[in-house]
């Protein structure tokens, strides 16, 4: 995995700037006694932060080497406001409204890239995360139902041709993907069926219909989320477990409890109706409660068909405020209606369980209502966006342990040679060829030849030693000996892990063959020919060699190198007269000076 850091903390961070997972673990086994701890709750969860507090941890999280996330398609930073919270660390977002982008770079303090068509993956550092909310009229059941044929509903498949045409070793390593359930029936879910099968390729892939009720949102809204672990890290990327939320049918929030009274409702917003025809339904945890229509249909935003009670969840909430209308509080069933209310933007922000203060924030960019709708109701409740993104960030943290089992045995280290001047067991080392190992692990005082040098957050289990604890990580550049004809090979090695305490050093073979192309040729025994690793030439990479040497004494297949900032480091002749002799029998041997 590119980029390692130490196990990020997941959660809140409270007043003290600790992280406070408390807040939301407690919650688990709540159950609330009257309709007012309910409310309470709901309130204290909104009102935990402001929107100053999220802007001020999203730049301290720049300062740290967090888990790193990029918001494609960020609206009106929802999902961001969610990532932030799980502890991630954002590098760029990327949105066309221009006003949206202008919030985006206001608010998280990192570049906007503007339109989708600037996304250019190859271009960057690879992210631990992707998220991306594409839009969904083209998709749902209240829209055009175009898919494709639109161009919004071009974005979701353009995203998943971005991600396809990027290199491997550049793509995220986890993607987070919204988008309505309706887009599995939507022209028989031919483009749902394109995207899952062209990011399939690189990405193992997780789904769930989430409702953002069972999370603490009092809305209906239900999204499918789609988690992609990119098959680079092999079993990890098998299992995904998707949160179950804190709310069931037994504990769940109300409409009601978000509502604002009565008697402060600006008048626009009350509809005084005539022939509505009044419904008799019971009630379904976790569902809206239809208590009128007036017409079938949706209808229009202003004037919504079907009226909705608040004693159970809110309808989704389209683009422009509709999907419904609410009674009047003080309406009872039984009772005939006379007038009903559309939600205000309090009561919008609160459904989505944002912190008060993002209605100002909102505005202070655009004063319509219509901005605030589009930027709440088009993005993730928050409640159920915080919950995807901890449970990510967890998986991150999960997918970070390396598990090996090498066996007991004493270091091989480099060549010795007594009496030399140069100490030459610094300079030349060996690494052991290891089928089993994840990873390639070198020791301790290697590092200060790697370079793109970071933290590790790498644990190395061990028979002999228990677990071993990565230090840094990056690449190596070695001079590879072939200890038969003498001759030096330049060869890199990415995603090396220096490690304090190794009996000795480990050059797995599977990141070699993932990251970097490489295969292994080993002949039978008795055969004159060496083993050795290989790539051969395509249009990205040259044909490579490096031979083997096998250790009659300890067993194993070792590669010799010498760190080549070492080698351009000290003097060349001493070094190549020391390569010499130690590989007396080549005939042809080349000079240090020609390679370096």
């Amino acid at each position: 995995m590119d980029g390692p850091r130490a196990p990020r903390p997941v959660g809140y961070i409270d007043e003290a700037g600790q992280v406070n997972k408390d807040v939301e673990a407690d919650l688990s086994d709540r159950k609330f006694k009257t309709d007012e701890d309910r409310k309470k709750e709901l309130q204290e969860w909104r009102e935990q932060e402001t929107i100053h507090d999220w802007m001020q941890k999203a730049r301290e999280l720049q300062e740290t080497d967090a888990f790193t996330v990029a918001d494609i398609c960020s609206g009106g930073l929802l999902a961001s406001i969610a990532s932030t919270r799980a502890g991630f660390r954002h590098t760029f977002t990327s949105e066309i409204d221009p006003t949206m982008k202008e919030m985006a770079e206001s608010g998280l303090g990192v570049p906007n890239i503007g339109d989708m068509a600037n996304l250019d993956l190859n271009m960057s550092e690879r992210l631990d995360v992707m998220t991306a909310g594409t839009p969904c009229e083209s998709y749902s059941t209240g829209g055009s139902e175009d898919g494709f044929n639109s161009e919004s509903g071009k974005l979701y498949i353009n995203l998943a041709n971005k991600i396809r045409d990027t290199k491997e070793d550049n793509q995220p390593e986890i993607l987070v993907w919204e988008q309505v359930t309706n887009v599995k029936q939507v022209n028989n879910g031919a483009e749902y069926k394109y995207v899952t099968k062209t990011i399939g390729k690189s990405y193992i892939l997780h789904e769930k219909e989430v409702e953002a009720w069972r999370h603490g949102d009092p809305t209906s809204r239900v999204r499918l989320f789609t988690i992609g672990i990119h098959k680079r890290n092999g079993a990890n990327a098998e299992t995904f477990t998707f949160p179950e939320g804190e709310f069931d049918e037994s504990n769940y929030p109300r409409a009601r409890d978000i509502a604002i009274p009565d008697n402060v409702v600006p008048e626009n917003f009350i509809l005084r109706d005539v022939d509505l025809e009044l419904k008799q339904r019971e009630s379904v945890p976790g569902k809206t409660l239809i208590v009128a229509d007036r017409a079938p249909g949706m209808g229009p935003s202003s004037n919504p068909h079907k009226t909705h009670s608040w004693d159970e969840v809110a309808p989704t909430q389209t683009t422009h405020n509709g999907n419904g209308a609410m009674t009047l509080l003080s309406w009872r069933p039984g009772e005939s209606i006379n007038a009903r209310r559309r939600k205000v933007p309090e009561e919008t922000v609160a459904m989505a369980s944002l912190m008060p203060d993002y209605k100002d924030f909102a505005k202070a960019f655009n004063r319509t209502n219509e901005h605030l709708w589009k930027c709440v109701n088009q993005g993730w409740p928050l409640r159920m966006g915080t919950a995807i993104m901890t449970t990510v960030h967890e998986k991150l943290n999960q997918m970070m342990t390396v598990k090996t089992q090498p066996e007991k045995h004493e270091a091989h280290g480099a060549f010795m040679i007594e009496n030399e001047s140069i100490v030459f067991n610094e300079l030349i080392r060996s690494i052991l060829v290891d089928t089993g190992a994840t990873g390639i692990f070198v020791n301790r005082e290697t590092a200060e030849f790697m370079s793109v040098l970071r933290k590790s957050l790498v644990e190395i289990e061990c028979a002999d030693k228990g677990v071993l604890y990565g230090e840094f990580e990056g690449n190596l550049e070695v001079l590879a000996i072939d200890t038969q004809d003498g001759e030096l090979i330049p060869f890199e090695i990415d995603s090396v892990t220096s490690v304090d305490g190794l009996s000795k050093e480990l050059l797995g073979l599977d990141p070699l063959y993932r990251n970097q192309g490489y295969g292994l040729h080993v002949p039978p025994r008795h055969s004159d020919e060496t083993a050795y690793i290989y790539r051969l030439k395509t249009s990205e990479w040259e044909a490579i060699k490096i031979p083997l040497r096998w250790d009659a004494e300890n067993g194993g297949w070792w590669l010799d190198y010498i760190p080549k900032s070492v080698a351009e480091s000290h003097d060349m002749q001493e070094i190549d007269e020391f390569r010499k002799r130690k590989f007396a029998d080549a005939d042809d041997a080349s000079s240090l000076e020609d390679v370096v």
